[in-house]
Order: C-alpha cells, then sequence, then structure tokens
C-alpha cells in the first residue's frame, strides 16, 4: 500500500511517499516532496509513474513488484506552469498515462515514452484525478476541485467540483490488492 502526504502551506520538501508493508510496517520511499500526488504502475508492473506536483512534472521509477523497491527515476514529462499543474494520475490497459491538470482544465494521456497521445478538455479549471471504472473499466471517472474560487468564477464554472465521466475507448486495469 502506498500513500503520499503534503504540508497544509504546499511547503517545499516538507512531503513524503511511503510504503506500507504487508507486515503493517512503513517505510518512507520518497522524502523530500512538496505534494505527494499521482501515483500508477504500468500494464507490466515493472514501472511506477509518481507526480510530486511541486516539480510539475512525471517520473518514472524502475519497480521490483517482488521486493517493492524502486530503481533510479527518469523524467518522463515536464509541465510549464501555464500548462496546470499535474496532479492524479492513472494508467491504463495500454499503458497509457492519463495525468490531471489542475488549473490547466484538461486531463492528458501520453504514451509510456512521455510523448502526448491526447487529452480531454473540461468545463473547469482544476480537475483533480482520474481512474477507471464500470462493470468492464470502460469508463473514466475525472474529479474536479472548487478550491479557493470566489463567486465569479464558480459562476464561470458552475461545475466546479463535479464528477465526470466519459469513455475514453480505452479500459483501465483492474485494482491491486493490499497483501496486509
Amino acid at each position: 500500500l502506498w500513500a503520499g502526504t503534503m504540508a497544509f502551506d504546499f511547503a517545499a520538501g516538507a512531503a513524503s511517499l511511503y510504503r506500507v508493508d504487508a507486515d503493517h510496517s512503513v517505510r518512507r520511499m520518497l522524502p523530500d516532496l512538496t505534494i505527494a500526488n499521482g501515483l500508477g504502475w504500468s500494464p507490466a508492473g515493472d514501472v511506477m509513474y509518481f507526480i510530486d506536483s511541486g516539480d510539475y512534472a512525471v517520473d518514472a521509477y524502475p519497480f521490483d513488484g517482488a521486493s517493492g523497491e524502486l530503481g533510479e527515476p527518469s523524467r518522463l514529462v515536464t509541465f510549464a506552469q501555464d500548462e496546470g499543474m499535474p496532479d492524479g494520475l492513472t494508467v491504463d490497459a495500454e499503458g497509457g498515462i492519463w495525468v490531471a491538470l489542475f488549473y490547466g482544465a484538461e486531463v492528458r494521456r501520453y504514451r509510456p515514452n512521455g510523448t502526448l497521445w491526447g487529452s480531454i478538455k473540461l468545463p473547469v479549471k482544476q480537475p483533480t484525478s482520474a481512474c477507471f471504472g464500470g462493470p468492464d473499466l470502460s469508463d473514466l471517472f475525472i474529479t474536479s476541485a472548487a478550491y479557493a474560487l470566489d463567486e465569479a468564477a464558480l459562476a464561470e464554472q458552475p461545475l466546479a467540483g463535479a464528477t465526470f465521466v466519459c469513455r475514453p475507448g480505452v479500459g483501465g486495469l483492474p485494482t491491486n490488492e493490499y497483501a496486509g
């Protein structure tokens, strides 16, 4: 089981990514983060994708599923601040990496090599995450926020804070069970 943290004031270096093992012990895997956020695995389970939102990037870590250990990361995607802050992440059955761009009004799909595969534009500026669900995992659910929006911004984006659903033509991966 993996869990990330953040400080209420978004302080750089105050967050970490943790792993909870089957014996319920907790191990800090990635320290000195800003917002431990998007997290997902390749279909083969040999790569962990991770977003520290403060870095405006998606990193790919070689992953050993038997030990839970991470290898040295590579930077997969870097975002300009005007594109939005990368937030939640999910991976589809074809290996596509879906990234919600907070303040960016879209969710983007990237290939495993980091090139853009496509995007879904949204009627809200603060999409927060995406995940696949439904009976055949073909529905993409996209959450959003209404964080710090004043009345004028809410009037412009009456659906801020809503959850959206679409069928992007690719399905998701089944979830992994916690072995603890």
